[in-house]
């Protein structure tokens, strides 16, 4: 996301250190709203040149898109404020997902979700944090989709995520149900 360019020897990881110490904060980490993490840095090619060029990127999950409006804004605020003489900052930000809204069509797959969970003797939670996903696409078209119908787990995205193995059969039941139900009797 924003990214740091040096003039006249000035150094570029010292003003990208600045700008995110500005951001340190600003945001929640986790969460099921808004969350900010700081996930790539980069800055600088050999150890005897100052960078003349350092970016960091940042993953910014929301459940709305105003949200996302509301974090871009405050990122590019700060962005004016430099602290190295002579910086430059600029600030973009790649296509991404949209978010997973919830309304009334996706609480009624949720509601069908949890019947048919229930049968197994299985509960279901509605919960997100605005990550991204095929469901999102989906809604984003008008569809209405549910995510995080996989496998039971944790750790997401470390090197030691895990699965509990017991969830699978449940979840592929929910899941084949849910699928045979939603195409027998459609809701509008």
């Amino acid at each position: 996301m924003p990214g740091w360019r040096r003039r006249n020897g000035r150094n570029a990881a010292v003003e990208l250190i600045h700008q995110l110490d500005a951001l340190q904060g600003a945001f929640p980490l986790s969460g099921t709203g808004v969350t900010v993490n700081l996930t790539v840095l980069r800055s600088g090619e050999r150890a005897n040149i100052i960078p003349d060029f350092a970016e960091a990127t940042l993953n910014v999950r929301y459940r709305k898109p105003e949200e996302f409006d509301a974090v871009l804004a405050k990122i590019e605020a700060g962005a004016h404020n430099t602290q190295v003489p002579d910086t430059t900052v600029s600030v973009s930000h790649d296509p991404a997902f949209p978010p997973l809204t919830e309304n009334p069509q996706i609480d009624a797959l949720a509601a069908r979700a949890r019947a048919i969970y229930a049968e197994i003797g299985k509960t279901i939670e509605l919960s997100g944090n605005g990550g991204a996903s095929e469901s999102a696409l989906a809604m984003s078209e008008g569809t209405a989709a549910l995510d995080g119908l996989g496998v039971v787990g944790g750790d997401f995205h470390t090197d030691h995520e895990w699965i509990d193995l017991n969830s699978i059969t449940p979840r592929l039941y929910l899941f084949t149900r849910l699928l045979m139900e939603s195409g027998a009797r459609p809701r509008p």
